[in-house]
Order: C-alpha cells, then structure tokens, then sequence
C-alpha cells in the first residue's frame, strides 16, 4: 500500500473518533420570517480556540429563505449545505484574515477531492471554504457575536456533499502538508 493511501486511511480513522456533531436538522427548521419568539436564536452550539488561541462560539442563528437573511448555524446549513466543517476550518493554521476594524476575521481552508486508482491518486477538484466570525460584543446574544456564515468559493450557493465530508473527516487540523493541503475526501 503507497504512503498516501496509508495517510488517507489514516486521516479518515482520526476523523471518524474525533469528529463533533452539531445539532439536528429536524431541531433548525428554514423559516419564512425572522424567527418567531422563543426561537433559540443565541443557543450556543459550538466553541473552539483558533490557532491563535482565540475563543470562537457558533450560535444556532436564524435563516429567511424568502429574504436571503440569517447568521450562524441554520443559515450555514440550510443556506450553504456545511454541516459540520466549520470547526475544522476555524482550527486551521494560517487560515485567517482579519477585516479592517480588526474585530471580525474571515477563515479558510481547501478542501480536495482526491480520487486513487490503482495506488495512484491525483486531486480531482479542489473548493476553498470560508467562515466568517465577528468578535465584537452583541448585546441581545450577552457575549461574542461569533460565527457569521460559512460558505464556499463559487458561484451557487449550496455547497456540493463531498466539500463539507472532506474537511469534516479530518477532525485533526494540524494535519497540512507542504502548507496547502488542508482537507482530503475519499471521492469513488
């Protein structure tokens, strides 16, 4: 078995145990308004520290589809088909950018689609991610802001299944090699 394929076998198994789940779908419903009240808009349902040891929470959010409007992880989901790679692509050395006032970051991270035939394996599609987190203070949420949106570099918005399955299986961001392989997906 070649090297690459044992690191493929590898990465899955490592991303299978540590791999987090985020909430049911069944409990996000997409909404034609603003959510009603009572609506978990602030529940926090991920933390994690960056690379540069900042905290980062997503909150469940909100999405309008009759308005294009929402933050957080219904908006991601529903809006954007990623499910759980956001916490991948927040952990991820050097995927960072601060905007101007410093308080809001934009983070990314690739995700290749690698298809092997016969030991031989070749990237056969490669999609960057991003993910938005704005540190400043909200007043309604009584903490951090925190995960904005997460989408894909493209032109339609829902990102494809393969995007989100690669970075997720990962579950270990430290994997990188040569500094710009950051996501495999075990693509047949």
């Amino acid at each position: 078995m070649g090297t690459l394929a044992i690191a493929i076998i590898l990465i899955t198994l490592i991303g299978i145990l540590g791999r987090t789940q985020l909430p049911s779908t069944q409990e996000a419903p997409i909404l034609d308004a603003p959510p009603p009240p009572g609506y978990p808009v602030n529940e926090i349902v991920m933390s994690t520290v960056d690379a540069a040891s900042r905290s980062i929470i997503m909150r469940r959010g909100y999405w309008d589809a009759n308005t294009d409007r929402g933050f957080g992880y219904d908006k991601i989901y529903h809006k954007h088909n990623i499910k759980n790679a956001v916490k991948y692509v927040v952990e991820t050395p050097n995927g960072s950018e601060p905007e101007q006032n410093q308080s809001v970051h934009i983070y990314y991270a690739w995700a290749h689609r690698i298809r092997c035939r016969f030991l031989v394996c070749q990237v056969v599609d490669r999609r960057q991610v991003r993910v938005i987190v704005d540190f400043r203070y909200d007043k309604s949420a009584k903490g951090q802001k925190g995960v904005i949106n997460g989408y894909y570099i493209q032109n339609e918005p829902r990102c494809p299944d393969w995007v989100d399955k690669s970075l997720n299986v990962q579950g270990d961001p430290s994997f990188v090699t040569s500094g710009k392989v950051k996501s495999v997906s075990l693509a047949v």
